[in-house]
């Protein structure tokens, strides 16, 4: 074990001027700490996102491509969020959301915690926030954007 891992151990306290004012954790502990809190921010996406009205349109009216498997609608917000991303980024979201078409939950994908059916998948630094109905096989892309800015 390296001098610097903290894995499985207490986080390190950093002390100024007798006052706690950093924390040293491992890089897993890390990265779990980030999930907590992007699943956090999505879920209080979720509630104001729940007292909205939404209109979606096929997402073939958005890509101009045929979509296969399941029908897959795009909120009106995501549409635009969609417009709004740099042009390397938006082919990337909808290559994206071609899989997810075809494969609702495919490699990458993940589920935000405290949800019965609303996943998320990253694209670098951009988000697309979904929701799965698979009993309809219906599947509503809800936000697409930067990271900082999809649960606001």
């Amino acid at each position: 074990m390296s001098r610097n891992s903290t894995a499985g151990k207490i986080p390190e306290i950093v002390y100024r001027n007798g006052k706690p004012s950093k924390i040293i954790i491992g890089i897993k502990e890390y990265e779990a700490l980030l999930e907590a809190v992007e699943d956090r921010e999505a879920l209080d996406w979720l509630k104001r996102s729940r007292k909205e009205s939404k209109s979606y349109r096929p997402l073939e009216e958005v890509c101009a491509r045929s979509v296969p498997v399941n029908k897959v609608l795009i909120e009106k917000k995501a549409e635009k969020g969609l417009r709004k991303l740099p042009q390397e980024v938006k082919e990337a979201v909808h290559s994206v959301l071609e899989k997810i078409a075809s494969d609702p939950f495919p490699s990458g994908s993940r589920k935000i915690v405290g949800t019965d059916n609303l996943w998320r998948i990253r694209i670098g630094d951009y988000r697309i926030l979904y929701e799965v109905d698979e009993a309809s096989e219906i599947i509503r892309i809800e936000r697409i954007g930067h990271r900082k800015d999809v649960y606001r």
